[in-house]
């Protein structure tokens, strides 16, 4: 986000960049330990929805739509950043 000065979130619609870095981790939960909350997880400072060790981090239709939101707004502006 910083380090390349790219705003990977649309602030004004109300995104977050906390959220997206969740996005990333929920996924590493769910690649890496069938989506169970794992100490890793709860130890990337982006616990945004209050899991405990062991739940599970559920991906429903609501996360789903959420999470291309964020990845379509991530991927068109390092596009931008990138054709510039």
């Amino acid at each position: 986000n910083d380090a390349w000065n790219v705003k990977c979130v649309d602030a004004d619609s109300g995104q977050d960049f906390k959220r997206l870095m969740e996005l990333v981790v929920r996924r590493n939960v769910h690649v890496h330990n069938r989506g169970i909350v794992d100490q890793a997880y709860l130890e990337s400072g982006y616990n945004t929805d209050k899991f405990t060790l062991g739940d599970f981090a559920v991906i429903d239709s609501d996360y789903w739509k959420l999470a291309i939101g964020y990845t379509h707004e991530c991927v068109r502006s390092v596009t931008i950043w990138a054709e510039s």
